[in-house]
């Protein structure tokens, strides 16, 4: 019965999911199997199973353990210690930014004909060679006011030191030690208005892994993280927490570089645009 019930969201969203999907992939496969086949399947094996049981112990037991089966996919994230929110997040704004990439190439009459029936995105879109512009963005982490207007935003390098501890400095330009692939945190309280981060993990286009914990490594907070390729502008840090964190990115290498270009924001060495340009 639990079987049968376990199963009934999926069926009764199958047509909702594929409009969404647009198509059935790996992902909607596994999920098909996991959450559609395995719990019918598990209606008859699990009827069988109980029935040959030599006591009702037994059978108590082994019903949790079919129980168990269809929900650990659920459950998994959990265990591990990953924040499923963050994950769905993360992958709506990563599909959202591609279909507006791609929205922005189309013109009056791509646009007119898709509405009114007469066409479909993916018609319009293969033969059009267009640029989407500059993208690139201001990433404010901590929203704790300025201490004055006149602050300055620069580039901060970014090196890992086992030995002495990692060095976040200013620069006058932008080095291959600037440039970030990926950046995680955690706040302190993000319920204050001036909220602090208690935990920072970098990972550079090197590949080098930069982590400042203040203690907020090892508990259960949520965690968040932007992908793509960045540099710090603002850095300010106690020995308790870190108060200022600003960045600016874009979504590839390539992109940061036409921005840097494009603005005349600070010098690049020959060695970050090759990093830019390979990323």
């Amino acid at each position: 019965i639990f079987g049968i019930f376990a199963v009934l969201p999926d069926i009764v969203n199958i047509k909702r999911v594929f409009a969404i999907y647009g198509k059935i992939g790996f992902l909607q496969i596994m999920d098909f199997l996991v959450n559609l086949v395995m719990p019918l399947a598990l209606v008859i094996i699990g009827w069988y199973l109980v029935s040959i049981q030599e006591n009702y112990i037994n059978a108590v037991i082994m019903t949790t353990a079919l129980l168990f089966i269809s929900e650990i996919d659920d459950q998994l994230p959990r265990l591990l210690g990953i924040d499923v929110g963050v994950i769905v997040e993360n992958y709506l704004i990563r599909e959202s930014k591609i279909d507006y990439n791609s929205y922005q190439g189309l013109d009056d009459n791509a646009v007119n004909s898709i509405f009114t029936g007469s066409g479909d995105v993916e018609s319009q879109l293969p033969s059009r060679k267009f640029s989407k512009g500059v993208d690139f963005s201001d990433y404010f982490i901590t929203n704790t006011v300025e201490e004055h207007d006149a602050t300055m935003y620069q580039p901060f390098s970014v090196k890992k030191s086992n030995a002495f501890g990692h060095e976040i400095d200013p620069s006058d330009f932008i080095s291959d030690d600037c440039i970030l692939r990926s950046v995680e945190w955690k706040y302190t309280n993000k319920s204050l208005v001036k909220s602090t981060l208690c935990w920072l993990r970098l990972v550079k286009q090197n590949g080098d892994v930069i982590e400042i914990d203040y203690g907020g490594g090892s508990e259960s907070g949520e965690t968040y993280r932007v992908d793509g390729a960045f540099i710090i502008t603002n850095f300010v840090t106690s020995s308790t927490y870190i108060s200022n964190l600003r960045l600016c990115g874009s979504q590839d290498g390539k992109s940061l570089l036409k921005a840097f270009d494009y603005y005349t924001l600070w010098e690049v060495t020959p060695d970050a645009r090759s990093m830019l340009l390979r990323a």
